[in-house]
């Protein structure tokens, strides 16, 4: 189980992208459109583009590899 906290800072949006075939037990905290205990696929674009609630969001996974990034517009 892994969990990040990132700092909004400059940034305007954050996107999550599945490293694996599939990432369980997606978390998210802090983002307009909030995740709960998701899993998330290769093949789908779920986690693009999500933008920042507050000063900081929270990234918790159960199992596999989210690449996190964020964006400035």
């Amino acid at each position: 189980k892994e969990k990040t906290d990132i700092k909004r800072g400059e940034y305007t949006k954050l996107s999550l992208i599945p490293v694996t075939e599939t990432v369980s037990g997606v978390t998210t905290q802090g983002l307009h459109y909030a995740l709960d205990d998701a899993v998330m696929y290769q093949t789908a674009n779920l986690g693009i583009s999500n933008v920042f609630a507050g000063s900081q969001a929270t990234v918790d996974i159960k199992e596999g590899i989210l690449c996190v990034v964020c964006e400035i517009d």
